[in-house]
């Protein structure tokens, strides 16, 4: 009787078990966040000089993934939110975009396209993440740029913007950041039109 106990029941575990190893496992899908900040910025005097902006340099610590760090250092990557771009794409966009607003140079483009540029611009992406400590959570964007005469090396001008936003989980994380590199390019603008830039470079 046993005997056949068994070989009625071991059939049924293992079509039990196979039908297990079938059933797909739920994961949460992929989300693509795209950003696209607004770029609103006041006009400059144009100092008739061009402007060759180099490949953002970036931290080790910003990927694609929407990234969080927490009291203890330890930072962690949320993989099923993804950048539609590398936030170094995205910063180069805002920094050019922000610098043909002002008006302040006579030509803008990437160190590529632009000949014989007056100016070359450094962009160093530092902090690119969502601070998630116990008492407050905020999303925190840092950046270094400097502006380099492009015949004698000089650095002509440079700072270290940082712009810090409150963000809770109920908020939309592609809003704050568009937020957030909206103020840092009002920032930047007003830095680079009292940038002292006349007369720095001789006309050839």
């Amino acid at each position: 009787m046993m005997g056949k106990c068994v070989y009625y029941v071991c059939p049924f575990l293992i079509l039990l078990f196979a039908l297990g190893c079938l059933t797909p496992v739920k994961v949460n899908p992929l989300q693509k966040l795209y950003l696209d900040p607004h770029i609103r910025v006041n006009k400059g005097v144009c100092s008739g000089y061009s402007i060759a902006l180099r490949e953002v340099e970036y931290s080790r610590a910003i990927a694609n993934y929407v990234a969080y760090i927490t009291d203890d250092g330890v930072l962690h990557y949320d993989e099923t939110q993804q950048w539609a771009e590398h936030p170094t794409e995205v910063v180069f966009r805002v920094v050019c975009k922000t610098l043909k607003e002002t008006g302040r140079f006579r030509d803008i483009d990437d160190v590529v396209k632009i000949k014989n540029p007056d100016f070359i611009g450094f962009v160093d992406l530092r902090k690119f993440f969502i601070r998630d400590f116990s008492d407050k959570t905020e999303f925190v964007f840092s950046v270094h740029f400097k502006i380099r005469n492009a015949r004698t090396g000089e650095v002509v001008a440079e700072k270290e913007f940082e712009v810090v936003k409150p963000y809770t989980c109920s908020e939309n994380i592609t809003a704050v950041v568009n937020q957030t590199l909206g103020e840092f390019a009002i920032q930047l603008a007003e830095f680079v039109n009292n940038a002292p830039l006349c007369g720095s470079v001789e006309k050839s």
